[in-house]
């Protein structure tokens, strides 16, 4: 009885066989089987380098979060951020701008934050997470879109905001009152890890 493995014809592979009246089942040197085939082919698969990560599009959506790319100034490749903008109900007027992003000149993770003119600056701003303040900054410029100011993204900051619910802006208004913006965190970790 012929078993089925021996009579098995594996398609892209033929079969040597020896000529009649051979003595013995000498096969050409460039013979193989198909079962010595298998480690070549499994070594040619894993010289196929792995699939790059699709890079983020300006204007895809992360929950609450947006990806914009841009060219900055002075620079020749195209950069992505995720950000966030917050408005005054009612009159749609822009509160508060939030980005994060690899945004330094030397291409480390920050966060900036762009808030209306007319603040107070002296006291910067603070950043919390869940309730628990994480970064005190200073404000560095002010132009016709707002007053601006930026942290580097590092630990305990990065982890909280990648893994919290809300995070919390403060700052002093003209007459140095506190005001409390809530921002959402939703989005905002596959947002960022997409921008890696």
């Amino acid at each position: 009885m012929t078993s089925n493995f021996e009579s098995q014809v594996i398609p892209g592979f033929s079969q040597d066989r020896p000529s009649r009246g051979a003595k013995s089942c000498h096969r050409p040197r460039h013979f193989m089987t198909p079962w010595t085939r298998i480690p070549l082919l499994v070594a040619a698969l894993a010289v196929v380098p792995p699939a790059t990560a699709a890079q983020p599009r300006d204007g895809q959506a992360f929950d609450d979060w947006s990806v914009r790319c841009e060219v900055p100034k002075g620079r020749l490749e195209e950069h992505c951020f995720i950000f966030q903008n917050l408005t005054i109900t009612g009159t749609g007027e822009r509160l508060m701008h939030a980005a994060a992003g690899y945004l330094t000149t030397d291409g480390k993770p920050a966060v900036t934050v762009t808030l209306p003119l007319g603040i107070s600056l002296p006291p910067g701003i603070r950043l919390a997470v869940d309730g628990r303040e994480l970064a005190r900054f200073a404000f560095e410029r002010c132009d016709q879109t707002g007053c601006f100011g930026a942290v580097a993204l590092e630990d305990p900051l990065s982890t909280a905001l990648t893994s919290g619910k809300e995070a919390q802006v403060k700052f002093m208004d003209g007459n140095r009152k506190e005001i409390v913006v809530p921002m959402s965190l939703r989005g905002f970790r596959g947002g960022f890890d997409a921008l890696k």
